[in-house]
């Protein structure tokens, strides 16, 4: 069963869309910490989804965190437009995504004594888991202002990172010197600034997710600032990173390389465990060039596929606690996504390594979810395990799986 920690995904981070062609627009931000210069914790895991429709774009984004005393969080990313709708979604749309294209990995045990073998079908998940202030002090504008039922944000637009800063400052925020240096670039863009922090302060835990609406915009002017949550990440830490990217076609990263795990080079080590943890990480690190591992790519994927998918989740109690239904099909009801492809992308990666990702389009291939490896025993015995090598947070090692077929049945019913 996943746990809650799972389903965080990942940033607080959500973006920013432009109507130019010849201006990419932006997803992501960063977080803030109290004392965060000194802090010893910081942002830790990533989600975001990212649909492309005709009539909009959708962003909706969290973040998990750990380390964050002495005050609420907060998170800031830049926008090259303000958006039309601003609004606290349901992190069982995450979670929903998460259970229909989480990689799974099925071992069979192949008992020589016995002269035949068993299929141990495994329904485990491998989410891995999973300067100075310069220049002039401008002024500040207050564009829009809202609240949600665990955000206060703000919309603003500035001339330069220090009065973007400053404002910040004096308004319960500590946006740290390399912030505002590393917001500068987007301001002389004439980029605008969504500014949103916690009601309530948490050590530890996951940013309620954000959902952004902009006016549509194509793939391959859309772009994630990874570079700017690098000052997030707890001192010497990576950030692990999951991301759902919907849209008519095939998607990938334009500017970092993205595979998936080749099936063929897949083998279980014992009854309960394979390599799968070894080939993500040789995948992530590339040759000298840090990569992306595509999880899977989905075909005819709609609205109506979210919430079947959370339906099924919940049926098989693999959601986290304080999800709700009702705000699963309210998204689906909102984001007209049909005869789309999802793909879902994941990486871990150092701050040194996070850099703006572009995306460009790619022939829609299937990349299945589904890895298959075969134990070899002599031992006249069968046992069926789940693999669970590299699942960080997704769950506990379990010794032995007693329904396989009825697993494997439900994965079919999708």
């Amino acid at each position: 069963m996943r746990t809650q920690l799972a389903r965080l995904a990942l940033p607080a981070l959500i973006a920013a869309l432009v109507l130019a062609p010849a201006a990419p627009a932006h997803a992501c931000g960063g977080m803030l910490f109290p004392s965060h210069s000194e802090r010893v914790g910081g942002m830790s895991e990533q989600e975001l989804l990212v649909a492309f429709t005709p009539e909009r774009t959708v962003l909706l984004a969290s973040a998990g965190y750990k380390g964050a005393t002495g005050g609420a969080p907060a998170f800031i990313l830049p926008l090259a437009q303000e958006p039309t709708m601003v609004l606290q979604s349901e992190l069982g749309v995450l979670a929903a995504l998460d259970d229909l294209t989480a990689p799974e990995v099925h071992i069979t045990v192949d008992d020589g004594d016995s002269g035949g073998g068993g299929l141990c079908g495994s329904a485990g998940g491998l989410k891995d888991g999973g300067g100075n202030l310069g220049g002039d002090r401008g002024d500040v504008m207050v564009l829009q202002r809202g609240e949600t039922a665990d955000y206060d944000w703000t919309l603003l637009a500035g001339d330069t990172g220090m009065s973007v800063a400053q404002w910040l400052d004096t308004s319960g925020y500590t946006l740290p010197a390399d912030y505002a240096a590393a917001l500068q670039p987007y301001l002389d863009a004439g980029d605008v600034v969504f500014a949103a922090k916690l009601k309530t302060d948490a050590a530890t835990g996951a940013l309620a997710p954000i959902e952004l609406h902009l006016p549509p915009i194509e793939p391959g002017a859309f772009k994630i600032p990874y570079g700017l949550a690098a000052h997030s990440l707890p001192p010497g830490e990576s950030l692990t990173i999951t991301a759902y990217l919907i849209a008519a076609g095939g998607l990938a990263p334009g500017n970092y390389p993205a595979a998936a795990i080749d099936p063929a080079a897949l083998i279980a080590t014992s009854e309960t465990e394979t390599n799968y943890q070894e080939l993500y990480d040789e995948r992530v690190a590339g040759d000298g060039e840090p990569g992306w591992v595509i999880d899977a790519s989905v075909a005819d994927f709609s609205a109506a596929s979210i919430l079947d998918a959370y339906d099924l989740a919940a049926e098989a109690d693999n959601l986290p606690t304080g999800t709700l239904r009702d705000g699963v099909a309210s998204f689906a009801a909102r984001v007209p996504i049909s005869d789309a492809r999802i793909t879902r992308l994941r990486s871990t990666l150092a701050a040194a390594d996070l850099r703006d990702m572009t995306l460009t389009k790619v022939a829609g291939a299937d990349v299945d979810r589904n890895l298959y490896a075969v134990y070899q025993t002599h031992h006249g015995q069968v046992l069926c395990g789940i693999d669970r090598a590299g699942a960080g947070s997704r769950g506990l090692p379990l010794a032995a799986l007693l329904v396989p077929l009825l697993l494997l049945m439900r994965r079919r019913r999708r």
